[in-house]
């Protein structure tokens, strides 16, 4: 993750030389992500290999999907135009993205750090390129969740601060937009948002990685794990807070107080506070006085996090409350009308695990 190695990240590979099918390109994709995820006899050694060509292959794909776009398109009278940078960036099957991104990750976070830097390369590629209003914001959470919940080894101090700057990444570019798309008590309910509070516990859950990334990187001296979740955390902290923040900026406030309190337990939030308290600064009366401030303004941060904790105890309780009278409607109405048993579709999990090989065989059409 070094800035020596940003051309290399910016790097396409070439185009495929002897174009496929989509059809074929689907087949293709499901073999590789397999190699990709180790998923034959936990063997790993074509991972590096089969995620360069699933990115060859990746884009290809999207070209056909975009060009029969514009065919349809022709045939109902209207023009479509696909350009090279619409072959680059959009993203016409989301489903097939999420698969891919979920493949390429686990190879950012591959115990052995040269693989590492490869899949943080080819990540920044895939999926931190993709336009944001494009995917959906189930999608997006789904991605941070698995950056969150699926790290490396302790003990792969470089490939856990490679992981950990790609969610910092992804987080600066997702998060704003995410944090507007918050449901309201007037949407509808397959309105494309996110949940208030399963965005609050991604913030939550992303300070406990610092927290423990922190703690990990400083066993016998400062790493290069402490220095990058050091480095990114208080950029992003800081960023939440500026007229440069785009999303809510009540969120934006509260995220960035929920960050800095990881930083300031290993006493290395300085930075973080001091652009803080300069960008707040320019509305308070006592701008000399920086320590009884900011002490203010925790506690004030304190109230106003019970008061939202207890607002979303009451949505949650009632959207309970809610779904089982629904439930209770639907079992007594199949009771009545049905004979046959079905049983309500269990959703498959996008992830799978690098380290055991795990992978669920999804159609990737």
């Amino acid at each position: 993750v070094d800035d020596d190695d940003d051309d290399v990240a910016d790097e396409e590979p070439p185009a495929l030389q002897y174009p496929l099918t989509k059809e074929a390109c689907g087949a293709l994709s499901r073999i590789l992500i397999r190699f990709v995820l180790g998923f034959y006899q936990s063997d790993f050694s074509l991972c590096v290999p089969a995620s360069v060509c699933l990115e060859k292959l990746y884009r290809h794909m999207n070209s056909l999907v975009l060009d029969e776009m514009a065919e349809a398109a022709a045939k109902d009278g209207k023009e479509m135009v696909v350009t090279e940078e619409d072959r680059r960036t959009k993203v016409p099957n989301k489903d097939y993205w999420q698969n891919v991104g979920v493949a390429l990750y686990s190879v950012c976070r591959s115990p052995d750090p040269e693989v590492s830097r490869h899949g943080y390369e080819i990540c920044n590629r895939v999926v931190l390129r993709a336009p944001l209003r494009e995917i959906p914001c189930d999608k997006w959470m789904a991605i941070l969740y698995l950056m969150v919940n699926k790290q490396p080894p302790s003990a792969a101090d470089l490939s856990r601060a490679n992981t950990f700057v790609l969610l910092g990444n992804t987080l600066m570019r997702v998060l704003p937009y995410l944090s507007k798309r918050q449901r309201k008590p007037d949407d509808d309910e397959d309105a494309d948002v996110v949940e208030g509070e399963d965005l609050s516990d991604l913030v939550r859950q992303t300070a406990a990685l610092t927290g423990e990334n922190l703690r990990m990187g400083r066993r016998g001296g400062v790493s290069p794990l402490f220095e990058k979740t050091l480095q990114t955390v208080t950029y992003l902290s800081n960023h939440m807070v500026t007229d440069e923040w785009k999303g809510d900026k009540d969120f934006g406030e509260w995220s960035s107080e929920t960050l800095l309190a990881e930083l300031e337990k290993v006493g290395a939030a300085g930075g973080a506070s001091k652009n803080k308290d300069a960008t707040k600064g320019k509305d308070d009366d006592d701008d000399d006085d920086d320590g009884p401030m900011t002490q203010e303004q925790r506690r004030e941060q304190k109230r106003r996090e019970k008061e939202e904790e207890e607002e979303r105890e009451r949505r949650k309780a009632k959207k309970e409350k809610k779904e089982k009278k629904k439930k209770k409607k639907e079992e007594e109405s199949l009771a009545i009308e049905a004979e046959d048993d079905d049983g309500p579709e269990g959703e498959k999990d996008a992830d799978s695990d690098h380290q055991n090989g795990d992978e669920s065989d999804e159609d990737l059409d």
